[in-house]
């Protein structure tokens, strides 16, 4: 997740001959980027990213973030 904008980095869905060797791959490193392998039927529909730890400025954006919706919906009612 891009910590400034909440857009997510990436993800593909990926359409192969043989299931079973797909998710043999399970998971490792692309670079600096870990990815994970699943079936699409098996993950459950999400907007969370549990393996991604953000960079040194996401927790103080994500707050700013949480704040800001706070304040507007208290000032709605």
């Amino acid at each position: 997740i891009e910590c400034q904008t909440g857009v997510p980095l990436g993800f593909a869905f990926v359409d192969v001959d043989d299931n079973e060797k797909a998710l043999n791959l399970g998971c490792g490193n692309m670079g600096e980027c870990r990815f994970r392998v699943v079936m699409a039927l098996d993950q459950m529909e999400s907007s969370t990213f549990p393996d991604f730890l953000g960079c040194q400025y996401c927790g103080t954006f994500l707050l700013q973030r949480r704040q800001k919706r706070w304040r507007l919906r208290r000032n709605s009612f």
